[in-house]
């Protein structure tokens, strides 16, 4: 693991007040960054007559005050927003959803202290006291096991963070003992591992969903990490039965809960809970858990509805953790055109889906959320992949290489086809489908002796669709 200071930023007292990083940020080639940590020193003055310890509870005001809302996005030329404008609460639980730890007070993780711990005792009137925490954003998911860094960004993208607080309201905790006049310098780290692969990824966000009624509807398409109800902690959860099912994905029309008792689904999910974790089910009431290690084919994607059957008006308070699809409007609207053309890029960049390196045999919906893999043109395999091609100042297009692209036009010119035969361009085929970034191949397995010509016809027609140069049978 490699750890890097990147750089400070300073947090006044003002209330609604941003504050943001300075870029760009010097980052070494060659890396993917595991999670952004910002870590502060805050000195708050005993504002009353007498003397009194600082307690836990008044340094998690003060934190939920100076990091009131975040907001992260990639890109120099066109924002990806990854964070929008979420609160601290927010940003916690979706940290501990993702790795099953807490932000820190004084170097340890806050879920260990008790409201009433001291963290500074004996503080006169008109002194201070200092306490130290480490805000942390990750890019991980622990329950997806060996597969847990996949969607770390890269370093490019990293690069081009865009990372902003906007502090909340002047902090007066409710006992009126202490306030803050000191501005506060964040330091920002962010973790590092290497990787030969210049790699741009879709990360994992909270979308928010508050609907009045019955159903509550996640986000359209990626994979769902979680699902929690955001309005009372687990055990205090005012649901009853409850129903969780999958719209147009992995999934389709099956229920991960069919009439569940919320309480159950509760106590059920403190099984699954990796040892030395921190309880989510501690801050909200969690529907969706993964399993450890789970598989990337088994996490489920698609539209998830939620729906509680006795509820009429009063809208539950839905949390989604989940990572959006890499889409052929994405590629190109905000991957390609922030990776070629500022100061210190090429001018030229291909963009190549990750799963045929890493995992051929990989679901097309698994498939669908990979990171991607960007080629310059130093890059030995520039002119060897199928590809989506950016160069500045041109419209993107689709890149086959001439022999992918000859052989799979003679043989689908053919209508009967040996088996040897069927199998090669079957193979080319999907080559070209599941390495264009948002082409899926819809026949992975394709039966012994195929009928070559409808599946070359149907493949290449996709890729057709955004290669207008590319041979279309008729």
């Amino acid at each position: 693991m490699l750890i890097r200071e990147i750089n400070s930023f300073i947090m006044g007292t003002a209330p609604n007040v941003p504050a943001e990083i300075q870029t760009p940020l010097l980052i070494d080639d060659r890396l993917r960054c595991v999670r952004m940590r910002d870590r502060c020193l805050i000195t708050v003055t005993n504002n009353t007559g007498s003397t009194h310890n600082l307690l836990a509870e008044d340094c998690a005001d003060a934190v939920a005050c100076i990091f009131g809302t975040v907001r992260n996005s990639f890109g120099n030329k066109v924002k990806d927003l990854f964070d929008r404008d979420m609160s601290f609460a927010q940003m916690r639980r979706q940290y501990v959803r993702q790795t099953g730890k807490d932000w820190l007070l004084n170097g340890v993780e806050y879920q260990t202290h008790n409201a009433t711990d001291i963290i500074a005792s004996g503080i006169l009137t008109g002194a201070t006291a200092s306490f130290t925490v480490e805000i942390p954003r990750s890019f991980q998911a622990i329950r997806l096991g060996k597969n847990m860094n996949n969607n770390c960004p890269g370093t490019e993208q990293m690069r081009q963070l865009r990372h902003r607080y906007t502090r909340g309201a002047v902090f007066n905790p409710t006992n009126s003992i202490w306030i803050q006049t000191q501005a506060v310098s964040i330091v920002l780290i962010l973790d590092f591992f290497e990787d030969n692969i210049e790699t741009w990824a879709r990360v994992w966000q909270t979308f928010v969903q508050d609907e009045g009624g019955r159903l509550s509807h996640g986000p359209e398409g990626g994979a769902v990490l979680a699902v929690a109800e955001v309005t009372n902690p687990g055990l205090s959860t005012v649901l009853g039965l409850v129903n969780l099912h999958v719209k147009n994905g992995s999934k389709e029309g099956k229920d991960i809960l069919s009439s569940c008792q919320a309480i159950e689904v509760v106590t059920d999910g403190d099984y699954n809970l990796p040892f030395g974790s921190f309880n989510p089910n501690l801050l909200d009431t969690e529907l969706l858990q993964l399993p450890l290690n789970v598989d990337m084919d088994d996490v489920p994607t698609g539209e998830l509805i939620f729906e509680d059957p006795g509820q009429e008006q009063n809208p539950n308070v839905l949390e989604f953790t989940y990572l959006p699809s890499v889409t052929p409007t994405y590629v190109d609207e905000y991957v390609g055109p922030n990776m070629i053309g500022s100061e210190n890029q090429p001018r030229s960049c291909r963009v190549v889906n990750s799963t045929p390196s890493k995992n051929p045999n990989l679901s097309d919906h698994a498939a669908s959320w990979q990171p991607l893999h960007c080629l310059r043109p130093s890059d030995p395999q520039f002119d060897t992949l199928p590809s989506r091609s950016f160069v500045v100042g041109q419209a993107p297009v689709t890149f086959i290489p001439a022999a992918v692209e000859n052989a799979v036009q003679n043989t689908v010119k053919q209508h009967n086809t040996s088996d040897a035969q069927a199998a090669a361009a079957t193979t080319s085929i999907q080559a070209i489908a599941k390495a264009i970034p948002g082409l899926a191949s819809p026949n992975r397995n394709p039966a012994a002796k195929p009928n070559l010509a409808p599946l070359g016809k149907t493949l290449l027609g996709k890729v057709g669709e955004v290669t207008p140069h590319l041979f279309r049978p008729s």
